[in-house]
């Protein structure tokens, strides 16, 4: 393959499934030659880098086929490798620093040399930012997730207990029905 159009760009997918069944979902991304990057069945989330190389557009199909009856709702987040990803700022927040940035145009005059400063804690605000949403977003999936698990345990708790309740109401009456016909006078007439 020749090497025009390739930019080996870092790139991130975050993928969760917020609601819907076992919150698995299968997955496939594929780059513009149409040749497969990835490909999961039932996951559930999970964190993909890979390296963009050729310039176009990439593909990412997320298919519920296993669960065609339960409706699923899908949280995903395409973003440059660095850029966006909280862990990476909380595992090495050196990197942020160390990363390339646009050139300034020249300063005017009068131009305080503290600039430099104020951009770098512009940037750095910026990265925090962007992190604390994305813990966020990460914390409200988890909310939501644990929102639908409650509403299913409480569904399968109302149906035990129906069941429960006809069962002993069933068992009682037997009981009496037979305790009824213990003490019941037959005779036999001959």
């Amino acid at each position: 393959m020749d090497t025009a159009g390739r930019i080996d760009y870092s790139t991130l997918l975050i993928r969760k499934v917020r609601a819907g069944g076992a919150f698995d979902i299968d997955y496939r991304v594929t780059d513009p030659n149409r040749h497969v990057i990835f490909n999961g069945i039932r996951e559930k989330q999970g964190d993909l880098f890979f390296t963009a190389k050729y310039a176009g557009e990439y593909s990412f199909c997320f298919s519920n086929n296993m669960s065609a009856v339960t409706e699923k709702t899908v949280d995903f987040q395409i973003s440059p490798y660095g850029c966006c990803d909280a862990q990476l700022l909380w595992i090495n927040n050196r990197q942020v620093e160390n990363e390339p940035r646009a050139m300034l145009p020249e300063r005017a005059e009068g131009v305080h040399e503290q600039t430099g400063i104020l951009d770098e804690f512009l940037y750095k605000i910026s990265n925090s930012f962007t992190a604390i949403r994305n813990s966020q977003k990460h914390l409200r999936l988890r909310e939501s997730r644990n929102l639908s698990t409650v509403r299913s345990t409480e569904t399968r708790i109302i149906w035990f207990s129906l069941v429960e309740s006809f069962l002993i109401i069933t068992v009682s009456l037997l009981q009496v029905i037979i305790l009824k016909t213990f003490f019941t006078k037959t005779t036999i007439r001959v």
